[in-house]
């Protein structure tokens, strides 16, 4: 999943790590708790990002 570039190219760090965490989960075939491990984040953490984003991943 590519991040598209804004006109002044720079993506804002919210952006990335949206994209870096739904990537993730990509890679481990929707395994929240793998992908928090991996990602070096509590799966609490993980929970609540999705919910931010509005993703039902």
């Amino acid at each position: 999943m590519a991040v598209s570039q804004p006109a002044n190219g720079i993506v804002p760090m919210a952006e990335l790590e949206k994209q870096t965490i739904l990537n993730a989960l990509a890679q481990v075939n929707g395994d929240k708790m793998l992908a928090a491990r991996r990602l070096g984040i509590g799966k609490t953490t993980l929970y609540r990002k999705l919910k931010e984003y509005g993703s039902q991943n």
